[in-house]
């Protein structure tokens, strides 16, 4: 078995590698890679038959909500009003590797951020979670 990843060396970002910013307090992220189920079954049958279809990512992003971050949080705030694409986020996990939208082999390969959380809470401070919808494939670099 391998080193485990430790989640402090967990970040998201937005950028390419000449000016990536840090998008600020947040604490948490999920990707979600599925496959549209097929359904192959024949009339008469008693079990059912399923196969792969196309294939899709979904991702969530959480922490502390942060309007003043103007390159981070801001920017997926405005993208999501504006129903803006992203091409350029990056899923760390760790220092160096990260899961992006992958231009390279779909250059219309993107993100749209479909809901954006606010969360007050009167024991505690506010949160946000910005739920995101996957536009063509994925890849870990």
């Amino acid at each position: 078995m391998g080193t485990p990843l430790m989640g402090r060396y967990a970040s998201v970002k937005l950028g390419t590698d000449s000016g990536e910013e840090l998008i600020a307090n947040l604490g948490s992220w999920s990707i979600d890679i599925n496959m549209d189920d097929i359904d192959v079954t024949a009339f008469g049958s008693v079990w059912g038959k399923s196969m792969p279809g196309f294939q899709r990512w979904t991702a969530t992003i959480e922490g502390y909500y942060d309007p003043a971050d103007s390159t981070g949080q801001a920017v997926l705030q405005s993208n999501a009003l504006s129903a803006t694409k992203i091409t350029d986020i990056r899923f760390y996990i760790d220092s160096t590797s990260y899961w992006t939208p992958d231009i390279t082999n779909d250059s219309d390969a993107g993100c749209f951020i479909n809901v954006v959380s606010i969360k007050h809470d009167k024991a505690g401070v506010a949160t946000v979670t910005y739920s995101i919808l996957g536009f063509g494939p994925l890849v870990l670099e």
